[in-house]
């Protein structure tokens, strides 16, 4: 039988009837067990690597702000749908390949895409902003 913790127990915030997979943006704060501190840098480094590694395994995880504190860390993580991941995948890559895009009618940018693209450069990179 595990020791009582010596930590005072505090009430769940969970909403009851809520189910956290949908989609939506989740303030998530994790504990290190025993609440033992990161004393070494590399342990708050693999940390980090994890985190950052999570939306290459969870093609529907997007990662906002993170914080690693001695003994816990805080981050925001937004789910998103399976669709919503297609579709932001579909997004990220398509630019680059306009000829093989087989849903793109004219199989190529016309006139209006070619000068948006023109103008925004870094809408092109996966994450990019217009």
């Amino acid at each position: 039988m595990a020791a009582a913790s010596t930590y005072p127990r505090r009430p769940t915030v969970r909403l009851p009837a809520y189910h956290y997979a949908r989609p939506a943006a989740y303030f998530i704060t994790i504990c290190t067990h025993q609440r033992a501190l990161l004393e070494r840098p590399d342990h708050a480094a693999a940390v980090l690597v994890a985190w950052e590694d999570l939306p290459r395994h969870y093609a529907h995880v997007s990662l906002d702000q993170f914080v690693v504190l001695p003994n816990h860390v805080h981050g925001i993580v937004l789910l998103a749908d399976a669709d919503m991941a297609r579709i932001r995948e579909y997004i990220a890559v398509n630019p680059e390949r306009w000829g093989a895009d087989g849903e793109n009618p004219a199989g190529r940018p016309d006139a209006s895409e070619r000068t948006f693209w023109a103008a925004h450069p870094a809408a092109r990179r996966p994450g990019g902003r217009v």
